[in-house]
Order: C-alpha cells, then sequence, then structure tokens
C-alpha cells in the first residue's frame, strides 16, 4: 500500500508528466529524429558546408532541417488553432493563412536543402 508521501509523489509525477509536457517531448523527439540528429552525433561529421552526398550530413544541414521542420510544426498548429470553433472569423482567416505560408515555406526550403546536395 502507498502512504501519505508515496500519493503526493504519484501527483508531483502527474503534475510533471501531463498531456501537454509529453506532446512537447514527442514533438521536440520527432523533430530530432525526423531532421538526422542521432546519425550527426554518431558520424561526427565536419560542422560547416553542404554535402553534395545524400549519405552524408554537416552539423549546419541538421540545424537547417531542424528549423525548417520546426517552422512546418509551427505552420500545422496555426492551421489547427484556425479550424476550431471560433467567433472572430477574420483572426481564423489569418491564422490560416499565416500557417499555409509557414507551412508552404518549410516544404519548399527542405527542397531547396534536397536539391542542394543532388
Amino acid at each position: 500500500m502507498l502512504d501519505q508521501n508515496g500519493y503526493r509523489l504519484l501527483e508531483n509525477i502527474n503534475k510533471i508528466f501531463n498531456k501537454d509536457i509529453l506532446a512537447i517531448i514527442a514533438v521536440i523527439s520527432m523533430i530530432f529524429l525526423l531532421s538526422g540528429g542521432i546519425y550527426t552525433i554518431l558520424n561526427k561529421p565536419s560542422a560547416i558546408g553542404i554535402y553534395k552526398s545524400l549519405t552524408i550530413q554537416s552539423f549546419l544541414e541538421l540545424f537547417a532541417s531542424i528549423i525548417l521542420l520546426t517552422i512546418g510544426f509551427i505552420g500545422l498548429i496555426f492551421l489547427e488553432k484556425s479550424m476550431r470553433k471560433t467567433f472572430d472569423i477574420s483572426s481564423a482567416k489569418i491564422r490560416f493563412l499565416v500557417g499555409i505560408a509557414l507551412l508552404t515555406t518549410s516544404i519548399i526550403l527542405m527542397e531547396v536543402l534536397l536539391w542542394l546536395k543532388l
């Protein structure tokens, strides 16, 4: 059986690891994995430059892909917020357009980064 201290510990753990914190941790982990963070850490390539090979990634490419994936995810958040039921249609339209612009910019710049490697 858990005593009073055990229940307090469980309550504190539930406060620390609520749904919002776990979602943020999951998104940060996803962005790090999709950008090739583990590959870059294990292989320790040079810090500067874009290699003309699809099998090598530099730290510059890692940071560029992290930034672009984050911009795309922020665009998705704007799109999700604009689709919620709201009484202010003009702000929903602005959020929608900003979300589309961020997502499109992210996708286009990721394509440019890939094109530079080919």
